[in-house]
């Protein structure tokens, strides 16, 4: 049963990637006739969904074939927006298909690093290239001592390989600005791309992370604030980025001053009830300064807020 089930696999293997491959070389030849940028990205972005179909067929017989049971944990905040670094155990010639299978379409099209050699193994070559897999050359002991110059070559490479990977997916950055740029309204707020700005009962604003519900930010008094912070965090901007801390500062001292003028406002009253004048003009006098500091904190995020808002 088993060897019956292999040669079937083989056979799906084969006959799917043969498949797919008439698609995706066909595409590959013109990219490679035409090299002109905008082209190639275009090129790109359609062999890309060449290779995830592909990749879906793979899992299709794979199902049908060994039905595995599948035992996933930390998948549920991917998302194929994002970038990441898979490290994997090679064990197998299986790897490279469970690790495409669990992951296609929930991450950008991996891209596995590879040898120079391997550009040449007939079609299969040829796909890899233009799925942009990154190759490297390696170079022995040997050839080092003999070529020096050879010496730093696959840092350089690598940092070619880098560089090339910001073009290397123009339908996931276009689909980053699409979902940063969003705003939906919501039964307790908005929701901005991957994150909502929900009202409190005391006319603040809390921001949650909408994929895992954690609360990142908690009573602040200005939906400004809540709005520039939620667009740098959908930009992959960190909670401590200098961008973030610029208006949490901004409006730490808004927030500081606002809650001044209202302790202030509230001492003139009670002044005024016992008919203190003394102290009325001393809280009124400290009432104008917070409320004007409070002011110019408040337009220095309005100005932050118009920025992004554009």
């Amino acid at each position: 049963m088993e060897i019956i089930r292999g040669v079937l696999g083989l056979f799906a293997v084969v006959f799917n990637t043969l498949f797919w491959c008439i698609f995706l070389l066909s595409i590959a030849i013109l990219k490679l006739l035409l090299p002109i940028e905008s082209w190639k990205r275009v090129c790109t972005k359609l062999i890309i969904n060449v290779g995830e179909c592909w990749i879906y067929c793979n899992g299709l017989w794979i199902q049908a074939l060994h039905k595995p049971e599948w035992k996933i944990e930390g998948f549920e905040s991917l998302d194929n927006t994002r970038w990441y670094l898979s490290v994997a155990n090679h064990q197998s010639w299986a790897d490279i298909f469970v690790l495409q299978a669990i992951t296609n379409r929930k991450v950008p099209m991996l891209k596995f690093f590879m040898k120079h050699v391997l550009i040449w193994v007939p079609v299969i070559g040829l796909a890899w290239w233009a799925l942009d897999m990154p190759f490297l050359k390696r170079y022995s002991k040997e050839e080092l001592e003999k070529n020096p110059n050879f010496r730093g070559e696959d840092i350089k490479a690598m940092e070619n390989i880098m560089k090339n990977f910001q073009n290397a997916t123009s339908n996931v950055a276009q689909k980053v600005a699409t979902t940063i740029n969003e705003a939906k309204k919501t039964e307790k707020g908005i929701q901005v791309g991957y994150y909502s700005v929900e009202k409190t009962p005391d006319e603040a604003y809390d921001i949650k992370d909408s994929r895992t519900q954690d609360t990142l930010f908690e009573s602040i008094r200005l939906y400004e604030t809540a709005y520039v912070i939620v667009k740098h965090l959908n930009k992959g901007k960190k909670i401590n980025s200098e961008d973030i801390t610029k208006v949490i500062s901004a409006n730490a001292i808004f927030e500081k001053y606002y809650y001044d003028a209202l302790q202030h406002k509230h001492s003139y009253k009670v002044a005024k009830k016992r008919g203190d004048l003394h102290k009325m003009d001393i809280a009124e006098a400290r009432f104008s300064r917070s409320k004007s500091e409070a002011r110019q904190a408040k337009s220095q995020i309005s100005k932050i807020f118009e920025s992004e808002k554009n």
